[in-house]
């Protein structure tokens, strides 16, 4: 897929996700890289259920984040993560940022999906993570 084949956000907008979750998830050892799974294929199953209001103010936060350079969205994440230590007045918004922002990488990241392509580990292979549904025997 190329970055431009959602139906729910704009290629600018799956380049502010993508710098995102690279971010977030760097890659290291057996993890990989968010960008280099392909999980962003998935935004559209992911988001499509979301509430339009929700998928418009995401979109907004992603075009942002894809004009910023990488070391502001850096700041911006390490910010909204320390959210606990706001005042209580000031916290709700950065801990909703961080909720968000962390619900849709992470699920994305570990749905277990990959594009056909992508040949390494995913983040379920690198926490050892493998569901198996077997028939019941009773």
């Amino acid at each position: 897929m190329s970055l431009g084949a959602s139906s729910l956000f704009t290629a600018r907008q799956l380049s502010g996700l993508q710098k995102l979750g690279d971010i977030m998830l760097p890659g290291h050892g057996d993890f990989p890289r968010f960008s280099a799974t392909g999980c962003i294929e998935r935004i559209d199953d992911l988001m499509g259920t979301a509430h339009p209001d929700d998928v418009r103010d995401f979109g907004l936060l992603l075009l942002v984040l894809h004009y910023l350079p990488a070391f502001a969205v850096e700041w911006i994440v390490r910010l909204v993560d320390s959210a606990h230590r706001w005042p209580d007045f000031l916290a709700p918004l950065p801990r909703t940022l961080n909720i968000g922002i962390k619900g849709v990488v992470f699920s994305l990241y570990y749905s277990g999906y990959h594009r056909a392509t992508y040949q390494g580990k995913t983040g379920l292979d690198a926490i050892d993570y493998h569901v198996h549904c077997a028939p019941d025997k009773s």
